[in-house]
């Protein structure tokens, strides 16, 4: 199998640690990577969610171990600069300055993500692209590195710890970013597969896959998971979720963090294996 680097030689890096991986690296499965602009510095993710008590929606992105519903709307934008002429010219800045708490029967909370290039990846099974792939201007594979592509950790990346925000007089709560937050959004679409591959996916790989995300969810903090929720996308017509199109996406306090749980702790070993197993079924 002919493979290419994930990193474009524009964002090549001197690396000063040994990578997790051996140079000859010959990969088990395909792997794709998005190819962004040559010009591209950064990408914004936002967050937004209305939480509503179950009773109020049936149709829900999550339902939190709290029984709450959690409907998301994420948004992407190739620049920090087109986000920020969007908060201006949209209203949205005005809009959100001037919710009060206490005045719906529901609450909202937004969460900004603002990664530079050298600290973004994807990796895809397929050519099918996921979450901020979608601002893609090529997608190009198999790759070799199906670990070691992140261009930005030629040294160890260590968690960073803020100063808390100061309370606010409005009852809004804010949160402080942390410096070299790790974010990862895992995507599965089924939408499109055979009955007899849908059927190995939620027999094989669906349960230990919730089993993982819930672990996550509820007991992170044993492995520097800050937060884990494993979404449904929801179908814009039929406003109903499912299973079909689905996404776990968790802020670790490290890298060193989320490898850990990735090599070492059970849950994520049976997710491994369960993937493996389609892999093997599908590909030989």
């Amino acid at each position: 199998m002919k493979v290419e680097s994930a990193i474009p030689e524009w964002l090549v890096r001197e690396r000063t640690i040994p990578p997790n991986m051996p140079t000859n690296f010959d990969p088990p499965f395909e792997l794709y990577t998005s190819r962004f602009p040559r010009n591209t510095k950064d990408l914004v993710l936002a967050v937004l969610v209305r939480v509503l008590d179950p009773a109020l929606h049936k149709v829900a992105a999550v339902t939190d171990n709290q029984g709450h519903c959690n409907i998301a709307v994420l948004l992407y934008w190739k620049s920090k600069a087109n986000h920020d002429e969007w908060l201006t010219t949209s209203g949205f800045d005005q809009w959100w300055d001037g919710l009060t708490p206490g005045s719906h029967q529901h609450g909202w909370f937004l969460e900004v993500f603002y990664p530079t290039i050298d600290r973004f990846e994807t990796v895809i099974t397929t050519e099918v692209p996921q979450g901020a792939a979608n601002l893609r201007e090529t997608m190009s594979g198999p790759i070799q590195e199906h670990r070691d592509a992140l261009v930005g950790e030629t040294s160890n990346i260590h968690p960073r710890n803020e100063t808390s925000a100061p309370s606010s007089a409005t009852g809004r709560r804010v949160v402080p970013g942390k410096k070299n937050l790790v974010v990862i959004r895992s995507g599965q679409d089924w939408s499109v597969a055979a009955p007899e591959e849908r059927q190995l996916y939620m027999n094989t790989m669906h349960p230990v896959l919730i089993k993982g995300m819930d672990f996550l969810r509820d007991q992170g903090d044993q492995v520097g998971c800050f937060s884990c929720r494993f979404m449904e996308i929801v179908d814009p017509v039929t406003q109903k979720g499912g299973t079909d199109q689905t996404f776990g996406l968790a802020y670790f306090d490290s890298l060193a963090s989320l490898e850990k749980w990735s090599k070492e702790h059970r849950t994520h070993l049976e997710i491994f294996a369960g993937f493996s197993k389609i892999c093997q079924k599908a590909w030989g």
